[in-house]
């Protein structure tokens, strides 16, 4: 399209970061959730789904172990692909408390749980045929379990020991569980989490010392433990603890004195704490997770609505977004990250007693994209946009945005004939231009690199970067002056020389 009026439009960085700043800000960040009720027996009802903790295997299928509460049994649920299968995997006993899953290379589970009436550590995995469970600290132990296996599929276990509550840790070296006091000092609470460094399969655990109200990070070195305390006096409840590919922690926990959602991480030198979530009383049951790209997803529970909350950082800024808001839901919540980077979340639903699970689709995404980095007058600038909804995503519609900025931070926004661009106040998203509204995209459908604009630019344009942007929103969102993006903003810059 012809006729478009570039007089104005040099754009500065200045005006770059105007505009991103301000669909941040505006507009969170839409995520595809997918949520289904995994397990509530109707008859006779049950209450079902506490203490879940879950791992993905090879096929990107999810695994859940977790309690039955009415019968005091440990259950374990997995996906085939097709459809959810149950077993009950010990019935003796008060047994499921505290349970810890993790899947080995062949995709065989294996659960750590507490039979609560003895005090007993068990040990429950599966052959492909059939479950062994064993007691592995009688009378030992009354919480706070934490499993892993490590490259060999040898479990190690973290739990707080009965009696003085101390630091327990358990491990199977091949012949025999050998059983070691990491923290003999403090009664340590309920709340341990152990994760294993990937190059020596030396085990890490952060707990919560009841004692001093403070959060603590053990890691074995091969020889001893060298204990952490964190000196912020912030009362740690909940701690969930990931090693990175560089085996450095990562760690959230529920700051009890604020009520907040907080996030510590060692970079190798120094040790830095965020606040994540600060929006009421939110950060019970948190569960950490570290993608490839070392960057921290955590799933927990909003004990003000009552909701499924999760929280990732990418770029340096967090991103907070609801997962289920349909009450009294997130109890107990566990996160795993599939190989394709999928995001797998098993919770308990309270007011419907059940076992629940989320898991995160693909999100439609827009990318725009010019025909050169550079230009002079006489050269012919074009405007490309690709939409993309993956087949791992939902059906959809969405409204598209496409716009330029000028240096003054001013956004002008390409209408639906793509032929003029239309002034809009920074501050009221309720002015912005859609290009498209309630587009259908399905799962699976792709528009290639297309050209949307096109122009012959004249001579006494401001020499400079320009900028352009691409985005999708929910429709009718921005309109009424909540914005809400599906996926990322998409931001190209291009120069311009006399």
């Amino acid at each position: 399209p012809q006729g478009i009026r570039l007089n104005n439009l040099s754009c500065s960085i200045f005006g770059l970061m105007l505009v991103a700043s301000l669909f941040l800000r505006v507009c969170p960040v839409r995520a595809a959730w997918q949520v289904v009720t995994v397990d509530n027996p109707p008859l006779p009802p049950t209450n079902t789904g506490w203490y879940t903790s879950i791992d993905v295997d090879s096929k990107n299928h999810p695994h859940i172990s977790y309690l039955d509460y009415t019968n005091y049994d440990l259950k374990y649920g997995y996906f085939d692909g097709d459809k959810w299968n149950f077993q009950i995997v010990d019935a003796e006993g008060s047994v499921g408390w505290h349970s810890s899953l993790e899947l080995d290379s062949h995709d065989q589970p294996h659960i750590a749980y507490l039979d609560s009436i003895n005090s007993t550590l068990k040990y429950a995995s599966f052959d492909g045929k059939s479950w062994t469970t064993e007691t592995i600290d009688s009378g030992g132990a009354v919480g706070g379990i934490s499993l892993a296996l490590d490259s060999n599929d040898r479990p190690h276990i973290s739990y707080q020991g009965s009696g003085n509550a101390y630091l327990e840790y358990i491990y199977y070296d091949g012949r025999s569980w050998v059983k070691k006091t990491v923290d003999s000092s403090v009664s340590i609470g309920d709340f341990t989490s152990l994760d294993l460094d990937w190059l020596s399969n030396y085990p890490a655990i952060v707990y919560f010392d009841r004692d001093s109200y403070s959060l603590k990070y053990a890691q074995f070195d091969g020889n001893s433990w060298n204990i952490g305390t964190d000196q912020s006096g912030e009362a740690a409840w909940y701690p969930s603890l990931a090693l990175d590919s560089n085996n450095h922690p990562h760690i959230s926990y529920y700051d009890v004195t604020g009520q907040n959602l907080k996030y510590i991480h060692f970079d190798g030198s120094a040790w830095y704490r965020e606040a994540v979530d600060t929006v009421g009383n939110v950060g019970w049951f948190t569960s950490i997770a570290v993608d490839n790209n070392n960057s921290p997803h955590i799933s927990y529970l909003d004990h003000t609505n009552f909701f499924l909350k999760y929280a990732t950082k990418s770029g340096g800024a967090w991103a907070v977004t609801t997962v289920d808001d349909t009450s009294f839901v997130g109890w107990y919540s566990s996160i795993a990250i599939d190989a394709t980077g999928r995001l797998h979340i098993s919770y308990h639903g309270a007011s419907d007693t059940e076992l629940k699970y989320a898991l995160l689709l693909g999100n439609a995404t827009i990318t725009i994209s010019s025909n050169k980095d550079s230009y002079s007058p006489g050269d012919t600038l074009s405007l490309s946009l690709s939409i993309d909804n993956p087949t791992s995503g939902i059906a959809q519609a969405v409204d598209i945005f496409l716009g330029i900025i000028i240096t003054d931070g001013s956004i002008y926004f390409f209408n639906s004939s793509l032929a003029n661009l239309i002034p809009s106040q920074l501050n009221n998203p309720k002015t912005f231009t859609a290009a498209k509204t309630s587009l259908a995209l399905n799962p699976g459908d792709s528009l290639s690199r297309t050209p949307f604009f096109s122009v012959t630019l004249p001579p006494g344009l401001p020499e400079g970067t320009y900028h352009a942007f691409a985005a999708l929103a929910e429709p009718g969102s921005v309109q009424a002056g909540s914005p809400k993006i599906i996926g990322d903003i998409s931001i190209i810059s291009f120069s311009y020389t006399p």
